[in-house]
């Protein structure tokens, strides 16, 4: 049968009464991880599923499939079945930085549909408790007088937390080593106790070390001061954020995805959820899937933009 016709037909075929769509879901859905247990993405992926659970009646199961700084899990979501099945709790990092600075077997934006995008979030620049760390200037100080310079830990090569690294270092002119870990958790664990001198990291993974006196804030990479850190300032020189983005393999019926669009979106409107975001300094988001794809191509864009400027763009 000529291609054409095949596509009129289907065409003519309501979207509803075609296979695998008018029942769907009708058995478990997975949504992968590309990171490990305790991520910000981890967490978001397992409130996010226990809301589709309880709206679509069927069990969401999370998949961590974490390596290479989250190519290893997006690379997967890529190759899986575009069946409504498969989903992936993609961030900011894998989908649309790594692939231009390490490279990809995936587009960052052709190869997906997007489902939602729930928040944005800064980045939290920590250090451990203490004097010593207790403000940027400090931070100078004490790498202009320690051989070496100091350390930055970051949960992985080609993150916004590496870059942010990296820019923070020319922007006061210091030697900062940048020291990639599989993870934020791990990371945060060696600021905690010192092992490590400084990390930008997600707000809502970050902020809670805060609040606990684990780590002290001494820097936002957001325009201004957010008023959920008031007394923190906001740092010239590194204006980043991050984000987790549900995304399913490229081809994914658009009914399906506006099914996942539509349950996504209201479990971003609850109050708690929006309070969540906002404790932490994050900007709430509500995008129908269109949106989101304009949103990934401007951070595309974005990060093109400073990687060049960094000499760190690979195409």
């Amino acid at each position: 049968m000529p291609m054409l016709l095949m596509l009129l037909l289907l065409l003519a075929v309501p979207a509803a009464a075609q296979p695998g769509v008018s029942d769907w879901p009708n058995r478990d859905i997975r949504i992968i991880v590309p990171f490990p247990p305790g991520d910000a993405a981890d967490e978001e992926a397992r409130r996010l599923g226990a809301h589709f659970a309880e709206i679509f009646g069927v069990s969401v199961v999370v998949d961590n499939r974490a390596g290479v700084s989250g190519r290893m899990g997006v690379d997967l979501a890529h190759r899986s079945a575009p069946d409504g099945y498969t989903l992936t709790m993609g961030a900011s990092g894998p989908l649309t930085l790594l692939p231009q600075m390490m490279g990809a077997n995936y587009d960052p934006v052709s190869s997906f549909a997007p489902v939602l995008l729930t928040a944005v979030m800064p980045l939290l620049l920590v250090t451990p408790e203490g004097p010593a760390y207790a403000r940027v200037h400090d931070l100078v100080l004490r790498a202009r007088g320690t051989r070496g310079g100091l350390n930055g830990c970051s949960p992985g090569i080609a993150t916004p937390s590496h870059i942010a690294v990296l820019l923070f270092a020319r922007a006061l002119d210091i030697e900062v080593l940048h020291v990639p870990y599989r993870g934020a958790h791990a990371a945060l664990t060696d600021v905690i106790t010192a092992r490590c001198d400084l990390m930008f990291e997600n707000a809502a993974s970050a902020g809670r070390h805060v609040r606990a006196g684990r780590l002290q804030a001494v820097g936002i990479t957001a325009d201004a001061a957010a008023d959920a850190w008031p007394g923190v300032p906001a740092l010239q020189g590194v204006r980043l954020h991050t984000w987790t983005a549900l995304i399913a393999p490229h081809g994914t019926h658009p009914l399906i995805v506006a099914q996942l669009n539509d349950a996504g979106r209201r479990f971003a409107a609850r109050p708690e959820q929006r309070e969540r975001i906002l404790r932490e300094g994050g900007r709430p988001m509500d995008l129908a899937p269109s949106e989101v794809r304009s949103f990934m191509r401007r951070e595309v864009e974005m990060w093109r933009a400073i990687l060049r400027d960094l000499d760190l763009w690979r195409g």
